[in-house]
């Protein structure tokens, strides 16, 4: 999301915006206490103790749900067996380039919202990197006291289960409040905690299985060149990309032992019909047997145009998306060793020239 022209240009007074996030759980059928919640939800941004000039909501599955929030004005995963994470490599390779083509002359960008990643991620660090956003957490002077913003699977939340609190005590930290800023304006984090109660008012349970997230922005106008930008952690950036590529390089042997697999079970599919086809052809068989055979032959052929899809359609496709997004990074990881060559090089002439 963009703000755009929130600061006169004439005028050096700061502004300050009020940002929220959350990740309602409005699943159908599956969330918990989803209508009351929702409601609560709506009654909270209304009459709560504060007005936000930006609310980013997530999983609002339901057509339902979002007209009742309106009229009132990738799951986390585990990192060690995580077969997912090639996927969301793409992804955060893929979200920096979003905001990169869709960004116009607004003064701020605020993205936002449940990224299902923690900050050590390494897609985590793709997404700053990339998309040269700070997080309003880490840059925050005020934080949510007693934690270290943990959002989701927290030991206060109603909705999360035991087990998890025996495997991670403390819950973790996915949802996040980014921004990025354009020249000719200085933004900084006046505070990032999570302003809701524990639980709805007058009930047992939580507003959402994830806490909400609140920061306060200050903008102020600066003269061209005096915007303090805050630069890239050489180190950091290095370390992200190369686990990033590290990730998909993973991912493309998953994607093709897949893609295998569903070959493997096409030539096996095929074979079963080819038996069903010359035994329905060559043999006499008992009353009914034939429309057995005539049953196995349409599930066959479905099952088959399935694996068809699968082995030559689908994989291919994921493949391609993986290949061209880590040929994306290893061509910033040959930028950024040569900047870093350059760096160095500068840097012992300026000392040679000192010695001398």
């Amino acid at each position: 999301m963009t703000v755009p022209e929130i600061v006169p240009k004439d005028n050096s007074m700061a502004v300050e915006i009020k940002v929220l996030t959350l990740n309602i759980w409005g699943i159908p059928g599956v969330s918990k206490d989803r209508k009351a919640r929702v409601e609560a939800i709506a009654n909270q941004l209304i009459t709560g103790p504060e007005e936000y000039d930006f609310v980013f909501l997530q999983e609002v599955w339901s057509l339902e749900d979002y007209r009742f929030i309106v009229s009132k004005l990738h799951a986390c995963y585990d990192a060690d067996k995580d077969e997912y994470v090639h996927h969301r490599a793409v992804q955060a390779f893929e979200t920096p380039q979003f905001i990169r083509s869709n960004r116009r002359d607004e003064d701020v960008l605020i993205f936002a919202g449940d990224f299902n990643v923690t900050s050590t991620d390494f897609a985590y660090g793709l997404i700053k990197c990339y998309g040269n956003l700070v997080d309003t957490y880490t840059e925050s002077p005020v934080k949510p006291h007693g934690s270290n913003g943990e959002t989701c699977e927290t030991p206060s939340n109603s909705y999360t289960a035991v087990k998890t609190l025996v495997e991670n005590p403390s819950g973790n930290r996915i949802d996040y409040i980014f921004y990025q800023t354009a020249p000719g304006h200085k933004v900084k984090t006046k505070l990032c905690d999570q302003p809701w109660p524990q639980r709805v008012p007058a009930q047992e349970f939580s507003f959402s299985d994830h806490e909400a997230v609140r920061a306060t922005l200050t903008i102020t106008p600066v003269k061209d060149g005096d915007t303090d930008e805050v630069p890239l952690d050489a180190k950091y950036e290095t370390e992200s990309l190369l686990n990033s590529s590290a990730a998909f390089e993973e991912g493309l042997k998953k994607v093709n032992s897949n893609r295998k697999f569903y070959l493997t079970l096409c030539v096996l599919v095929s074979l079963l019909l080819i038996i069903n086809i010359v035994v329905q052809a060559s043999c006499s068989l008992a009353s009914g047997v034939p429309f057995f055979l005539d049953l196995m032959l349409v599930l066959l052929s479905f099952i088959l145009m399935y694996m068809i899809y699968m082995g030559f359609t689908f994989y291919h496709l994921e493949f391609n998306e993986v290949q061209r997004a880590k040929q994306g990074i290893e061509c910033d990881l040959e930028r950024l060793r040569i900047r870093n060559a350059q760096t160095f090089e500068e840097e012992r002439k300026r000392a040679l020239t000192g010695i001398k």
